[in-house]
């Protein structure tokens, strides 16, 4: 179907909406790149307000994490925030997607982010997730704030919400400043991280972070 949909790029009608809808985390793991384009085709014409425009507008910045374009994923997100009217978790799910971007070239930006993005927190996944990527943020650049503080909350929010992105996201952290104790010490809490994600394959990412945490260190 999705090739079928490429095939035909004029075609935006509310058949196709609707497939997309019900289709596009998984059209994002098996397929990024035509996810993009069906994704970015489709964001403008569903309703400003509602639950359908919210899961393309996730499913799209999902598909640009996965091929690494950032540049597009900040402006994605970044107009998405500017929006009134959205609900909690959905905020919170754009701004845990731009601190993500900005993580390795911009981690005061990505600190500011995330932090105003948890005094919204709804208690549910993705706060634990932005909870767990500040905690990152703070230990890939200390002088953001305290990381250790940082973990404590993150490692707390993964378990309550037992969203094993958070969790692993949490032991990373904590991996990276351990390390500076012990390698051995780190290295378990990397292989722990590792564990805690299994084989879902929208963690392929982090797996590939952690897998380079336990080669470079």
């Amino acid at each position: 179907v999705a090739e079928q949909l490429q095939a035909a790029p004029d075609v935006i009608d509310a058949w196709m909406l609707d497939w997309l809808v019900s289709n596009a985390a998984a059209l994002v793991n098996r397929a990024s790149q035509p996810a993009i384009d069906l994704l970015s085709r489709a964001v403008d014409h569903v309703s400003w307000a509602g639950p359908e425009r919210e899961v393309i507008e996730s499913s799209l910045v999902a598909a640009l994490r996965r091929m690494l374009r950032f540049g597009e994923l900040q402006q994605r997100a970044r107009a998405v925030l500017t929006r009134d009217g959205l609900g909690a978790g959905h905020r919170l799910e754009m701004s845990w997607a731009l601190a993500y971007s900005l993580l390795y070239t911009d981690t005061v930006e990505a600190a500011r982010v995330a932090r105003e993005a948890l005094a919204d927190d709804d208690g549910g996944r993705w706060g634990a997730r932005v909870r767990a990527m500040y905690a990152l943020i703070l230990a890939a650049d200390r002088h953001c704030g305290d990381p250790e503080a940082a973990i404590r909350d993150a490692h707390a929010a993964g378990e309550r919400t037992g969203d094993r992105w958070a969790t692993a996201t949490a032991l990373q952290a904590d991996g990276m400043i351990r390390r500076l104790e012990s390698v051995e010490g780190a290295t378990a809490l990397y292989q722990q991280a590792l564990t805690v994600l299994g084989d879902d394959p929208r963690a392929a990412d982090q797996r590939i972070a952690l897998l380079s945490n336990l080669i470079f260190g």
